[in-house]
């Protein structure tokens, strides 16, 4: 993914609304020996598809979707852990969450969400069930907020109860074509709902 370029994100606006969803096309996927050379994955849910068109709609194809080194990737996530006091480093009683957590749990989503374990399989992009069977035993998915602590449960919380209204905002910034620069100044100083 970090390697992706703009060419390689089809976002509705580029196929003139006609679909409602994201694609991202993986170009080197680590089956591509053993299953499909072509693969993709599907982003539905809408308000992260906002976040995609807000974040890349105006890339040229030819830029990068990550301007960045995996190692810059990694340590903005282990710093958005860390403001969330979430663990950064894994313990006896839980894991912290890393790049690769996002595939299993999202697999347990999409479990959850449809209970079609072929869709999910497909979705994952795994050749066969007993594969997916692995990711899917990752309970940390479903645990996760039980397992953490009280602190961060009511960071994690607040987080995802103003996410809509900073979302509604920067929607509004972009329409505006306000400079990117600007928004945290925006958001910092503009009373949430």
């Amino acid at each position: 993914m970090t390697s992706a370029l703009r060419r390689d994100l089809v976002l509705p606006s580029d196929v003139d609304e006609t679909t409602d969803y994201v694609l991202l096309r993986i170009s080197e996927p680590k089956t591509r020996y053993r299953a499909a050379r072509h693969q993709a994955a599907k982003l539905e849910q809408v308000d992260l598809i906002e976040v995609v068109k807000i974040g890349f709609a105006k890339l040229m194809p030819h830029e990068p979707l990550w301007n960045f080194s995996n190692s810059t990737l990694r340590s903005r996530l282990l710093k958005l852990l860390g403001r969330l006091a979430l663990p950064t480093r894994d313990s006896s009683r839980i894991k912290a969450i890393s790049l690769a957590s996002f595939r299993p749990g999202g697999a347990m989503w999409l479990m959850t969400a449809t209970e079609s374990a072929e869709l999910v399989r497909r979705r994952g992009r795994w050749a066969s069930f007993r594969i997916m069977e692995i990711y899917l035993q990752e309970v940390m998915a479903v645990t996760y907020m039980n397992e953490i602590s009280r602190e961060a449960y009511t960071k994690v919380m607040q987080a995802f109860s103003v996410f809509g209204d900073i979302l509604a905002a920067v929607q509004k910034f972009d329409r505006a074509c306000m400079p990117e620069a600007t928004w945290f100044f925006f958001l910092s100083h503009q009373p949430l709902d």
